[in-house]
């Protein structure tokens, strides 16, 4: 089980049909060719790393907390510091494996189930169950270089962060 990140009073969902879904935590599939990863979806995004890293790559989109979930990501929504370059998290989702409320499990992408593929992301788990998706990743870096610049009126700031947006990979 991983920790709630909810605004919500911890009690609001006490008169529900709780599923357990804790153990579909498992990284199925890392694809280092198509760089892809398919996952399930309680995989934490910090196992995600360490097993994309070990391979050379990273999720294009990581949100700074380790103990997401990618089924939370998808239903609730992810930015990082890379989020310019490649969108939100789920800018980065191929496809999802879903179970709907009558129990179907069903198969989505920009193809097939294309309406439900889209609306899942940020739907906050109204839509069904995230069981499994396949994440787009990137290449990793030996290393990341950081630079701080300081600035005391807004015209340079946004100067400064247009001409960056072009040159860097992050941006905080």
């Amino acid at each position: 089980n991983t920790s709630s990140h909810t605004v919500r009073a911890v009690n609001y969902k006490q008169d529900c049909h709780p599923i357990d879904v804790s153990s579909l935590n498992h990284i199925l599939k890392i694809d280092r060719e198509a760089k892809t990863a398919l996952v399930e979806g309680q995989v934490l995004l910090s196992d995600l790393c360490r097993a994309t890293l070990s391979v050379g790559l990273l999720p294009a989109v990581i949100p700074e907390y380790s103990d997401f979930t990618v089924s939370g990501l998808i239903n609730g929504e992810g930015i990082q510091s890379s989020s310019h370059r490649y969108g939100l998290f789920s800018d980065t989702i191929l496809s999802q494996e879903v179970v709907l409320g009558d129990g179907s499990a069903i198969a989505t992408d920009s193809e097939q189930h294309a309406n439900l593929f889209r609306l899942l992301f940020n739907s906050h788990g109204t839509l069904g169950i995230v069981t499994a998706a396949t994440i787009h990743l990137i290449d990793a870096a030996p290393y990341v270089k950081s630079s701080y610049q300081h600035f005391r009126t807004i015209e340079p700031y946004i100067a400064a962060f247009e001409q960056a947006l072009n040159k860097t990979q992050f941006m905080e």
